[in-house]
Order: structure tokens, then sequence, then C-alpha cells
């Protein structure tokens, strides 16, 4: 029988840390710099369960610049950079 032994078991903690490594090219440096904040990984990247105060303040989801062109979901397509400025402008209130 092949039975795996406990210490080359990983907890699901470190089986996060493990997908962290390999998203990073085994860079772990890298793991720290992360910038892929919405990623659902993200707080337990550095091998450890986060504290209370991270789930309670979450670092602000990553926003394309508004000089590039992004792809929008519900429509399908690609929307360029002066479409975006043109849906930011608030509309006039008549």
């Amino acid at each position: 029988m092949n039975y795996t032994k406990p210490e080359n078991l990983l907890t699901p903690v470190r089986a996060i840390r493990a997908k962290c490594l390999d998203c990073c090219s085994g860079q772990a440096k890298e793991i720290k710099l992360c910038p892929v904040h919405a990623c659902a990984l993200h707080p337990y990247r550095m091998g450890r369960r986060p504290r209370q105060e991270d789930w309670e303040n979450p670092p602000p989801r990553y926003e394309a610049p508004k000089h590039l062109p992004v792809w929008d979901h519900k429509q399908g397509r690609i929307i360029s950079p002066e479409e975006r400025r043109e849906q930011s402008l608030p509309t006039k209130i008549r």
C-alpha cells in the first residue's frame, strides 16, 4: 500500500503558499510584493492566517489606468479610454 507520510502533507495555508510561489515563478520576494489584491488567496500569501484587522480593512482593488482600454464583461467588448472618460462624466440633471 502507498501511504502518504504526514510530513509530506500540506496544510491548507501551506498549500496556498505553494500556489503563490508557483504564481510568482518560485520567487519568494515577489509573493510579499504581490500586486494582485483582487486574488482570493492574497491575505494568505505569506503562509499565515490573516489577522482580524486585515479583514476589516482590505487593500483597495486594482483599477486599470484611465489611459488604457479595458474589457467590459457586461457588454462583451473592449472600451476605449475615450469611452471610459465619457462614462465617468456626470450627466446633466434637467
